[in-house]
C-alpha cells in the first residue's frame, strides 16, 4: 500500500485468511468463491458486492461480464419480494436482461453453471413452468433463451419435448451444478460436494441437457403472462455461470461457501472433533494436525486427556470405533485420505478391570 497524500493519517489493518489448513463454517465468506464467474446473481449481495437492498428493482451482476437484470411485471401485480438471502417469487414478477444483441453474453462450449433455489412444496401449484426456475410440483427448471435455440441446464426429468425438464428439490432446497467439458465431450462430476439444508443434505449434482453449439443468450428469471403456473414460486438465492470447468477443489470450496453463507454449516467436512460432548465439523484443506486439550469434562468431572476414539463415517453411519491410548494429536492429510471422514473424540482414562483378591 502506497500512501502519497499529506492530508491526515491512514490506519491500515492487514487481514489474512488461510487457504490451507483447518476451517470451520465461519471461516468461509463470499470472497472464497471460485474466481472468474462471468455472471453471478447473488441474493445476499443483490445490489452489489457487500450491499443488499430489500427494495432493489435491478439485480446487479457480480460477475466479470454480462448485464444486470431489471425487475418488471408480466401481467398482474403480485407480492414477490426480496428476503435477506434471495428473491422470493410469488407471482408474475420477473428479472431479465433486455432482448437485444448488446446485452447478450456468449455461452462457451465448456462451462460450469450453479444455482441454489428454495422451492417448498407448499409454495407451488400443479402446473408446468416454461421459464427459468419456474416451478410446479416442488420442482425447478432453468431455461436459457437465446440464438439459435433454447437450451436447458440442470435438468433431471422431462415432461414433453418442448416443455421444461426439472430439477427436483430435496427438503425444499435444490443446489444444482451443471458442467460441460466440450474438449472431453463429457459431463464432469466430482464427489463430496453436498450442501446441507435445514434437515438433510441435498444432492450436489443433477443431470442436464447440454447444447450442441455455443451461442449468445439472455437471462430470464421468473414469470410470464401465460396463465396459472407459468411463473416461479420459490426463492432464488444464487446463480453463477463460469466459462470454464471448475476444479474439484473449487467446487468443494463453493459448496462450503454457499453452505456457510446460507445455512451456517459446512457442506463438505472430513474431520469431526468431539470435546466434552460438543462436536465441531471441520474441512481440512491440505494437511492439518488436531491437538487434544490438556483436560476435558469426562463423566461429570475434569480429567486429563488420556487418548481418543477414532471412527469413520461410511454410508451415514459411524463405524470402526477404535481407542488410541495416549494419543494427544490426530493428523489428517487430504491428499492421502481421499475423502474419508473421521470423528475424533478426546477422552479421559478408560475404566480398567478391577480384580479383588481376599
Amino acid at each position: 500500500y502506497a500512501y502519497t497524500t499529506a492530508a491526515g493519517k491512514v490506519r491500515l489493518t492487514w487481514h489474512w485468511k488461510a487457504t490451507n489448513g483447518c476451517r470451520k463454517a465461519s471461516d468461509y465468506s463470499f470472497d472464497d468463491l471460485a474466481a472468474g464467474a462471468v455472471m453471478h446473481f447473488d441474493g445476499i449481495y443483490n445490489a452489489g458486492i457487500g450491499t443488499h437492498s430489500d427494495s432493489a428493482t435491478k439485480w446487479i451482476n457480480l460477475g466479470t461480464a454480462g448485464s444486470n437484470l431489471d425487475a418488471s411485471l408480466a401481467g398482474s401485480a403480485d407480492d414477490s419480494a426480496w428476503t435477506k438471502y434471495g428473491y422470493n417469487f410469488k407471482g408474475k414478477r420477473k428479472f431479465m436482461t433486455p432482448n437485444n444483441a448488446s446485452k447478450y453474453i456468449h455461452i462457451a462450449r465448456t462451462y460450469t453453471l450453479q444455482s441454489l433455489v428454495d422451492a417448498p412444496y407448499a409454495d407451488n401449484i400443479h402446473a408446468d413452468g416454461n421459464y427459468i426456475l419456474a416451478t410446479g410440483w416442488n420442482q425447478g427448471s432453468i431455461q436459457i433463451r437465446g440464438t439459435p435455440k433454447t437450451t436447458w441446464f440442470l435438468t433431471q426429468k422431462a415432461t414433453y419435448d418442448n416443455r421444461p425438464r426439472y430439477t427436483e428439490t430435496e427438503d425444499a432446497f435444490s443446489y444444482a451444478t451443471a458442467i460441460l467439458n466440450d474438449t472431453a465431450k463429457t459431463a464432469v462430476v466430482f464427489s463430496g460436494t453436498n450442501v446441507p439444508t435445514s434437515g438433510t443434505v441435498t444432492t450436489g449434482y443433477k443431470q442436464f441437457s447440454s447444447m450442441l453449439d455455443s451461442f449468445d443468450w439472455y437471462v430470464h428469471i421468473g414469470g410470464a403472462n401465460l396463465g396459472d403456473g407459468q411463473f416461479l414460486r420459490g426463492t432464488l438465492k444464487s446463480i453463477r455461470y463460469y466459462d470454464r470447468v471448475l476444479t474439484e477443489e473449487e467446487l468443494v470450496r463453493n459448496r462450503n461457501v454457499d453452505s456457510a453463507r446460507y445455512f451456517d454449516k459446512l457442506a463438505v467436512t472430513n474431520v469431526v472433533v468431539s470435546i466434552s460432548g460438543e462436536e465441531t465439523a471441520y474441512k481440512v484443506e491440505g494437511a492439518y494436525t488436531f491437538n487434544a486439550p490438556a483436560t476435558i469434562e469426562d463423566n461429570g468431572g475434569v480429567k486429563a486427556v488420556a487418548g481418543c476414539f477414532v471412527e469413520q463415517l461410511v454410508n451415514g453411519q459411524w463405524i470402526d470405533k477404535e481407542w488410541h491410548e495416549g494419543a494427544k494429536s490426530f493428523a489428517y492429510d487430504e491428499a492421502t485420505e481421499q475423502g474419508k471422514i473421521y470423528r475424533i473424540t478426546w477422552s479421559g482414562p478408560r475404566p480398567g478391570l478391577l480384580i479383588m483378591l481376599r
